[in-house]
């Protein structure tokens, strides 16, 4: 079978849905959280438990779940991800109990993993990746705004969480959109570069864990410090998600400018400054 070296229109749409449900949890957490701790009356602690159990299935489900995923039938692996996912969510939305709404967040995870896996491994085999990273990545942050801005509506409408109904519509939703997904086979031994070096996992992960802390926790610190309603939260958040659309020609500007490394170093210590702002600020503004 002849694969197309060019990106076609389904598979982007195939990209863009796979990508953006797949980080759909850690993306979306932040509004999902005050949903579901409010109708729980969770403390904060708690809610964080719940909201990282299922950022760990996700995690551990697309690790365990590469290897498979660099074959070719990585979009039938996205759609079990995703029916699965969906069954979570609504399993979530439904919910009588914490110990239940947990449970459901873990089957959720594991779904999006496996989404994860399969979206990130069909980036990689498409004929031009960074054009194909760059305009995924662009229409995944479009999705990801306007979803955080209907989370909350959804939410208040489902008794604190709506959302989770919402994100299980998108995901049946989205086992039609994944059947575009590129098929052809990666194979990891094929590159030529250095091996990978212990400290740059270990950079990978600190920041994987500040980034997805801060974030998850940003529309309650927002409240709890800063002293903004649940819906000005939710306003802030969708408008810091619309921002990173900036980032994305920032980032291949900077990198052809200085080179990946310098790039990047800036970039990480803008968003630390950034996060202990977020932490310390008690104004609206800041």
């Amino acid at each position: 079978m002849a694969h197309s070296t060019r990106l076609t229109a389904s598979a982007l749409v195939a990209l863009t849905a796979g990508l953006t449900l797949g980080n759909a949890g850690g993306n979306l957490m932040p509004v999902l959280l005050d949903g579901f701790s409010t109708r729980f009356h969770l403390s904060v602690t708690m809610a964080g438990v719940i909201a990282a159990a299922q950022l760990l299935s996700t995690a551990v489900l697309a690790l365990l779940l590469s290897a498979r995923a660099a074959r070719p039938g990585r979009a039938r692996l996205a759609r079990i991800g995703l029916a699965i996912a969906a069954l979570g969510f609504l399993g979530a939305w439904a919910a009588p109990t914490a110990a239940l709404l947990l449970g459901a967040n873990i089957v959720i995870g594991a779904g999006l993993g496996a989404v994860f896996a399969a979206a990130s491994a069909a980036l990689s085999s498409t004929p031009d990746v960074d054009r194909a990273t760059t305009l995924a990545v662009l229409f995944s942050t479009i999705a990801i705004a306007a979803l955080i801005l209907a989370i909350p509506f959804a939410s208040d409408l489902g008794v604190g969480t709506g959302g989770f109904a919402l994100l299980a519509t998108c995901c049946l939703i989205g086992l039609l959109l994944v059947r575009g997904l590129p098929e052809l086979a990666t194979n990891a031994r094929a590159t030529t570069g250095p091996p990978l070096k212990w400290t740059f996992v270990l950079g990978v992960v600190l920041f994987g864990t500040t980034e997805q802390g801060a974030w998850s926790y940003a529309a309650v610190l927002g409240q709890t410090g800063a002293g903004l309603t649940a819906a000005s939260a939710a306003l802030v958040l969708g408008i810091a998600a619309i921002a990173a659309l900036v980032g994305v020609p920032l980032a291949a500007l900077s990198r052809g400018a200085w080179g990946a490394r310098t790039a990047l170093s800036g970039a990480l210590a803008l968003g630390a400054t950034a996060k202990v702002t977020v932490v310390l600020a008690h104004d609206p503004i800041l």
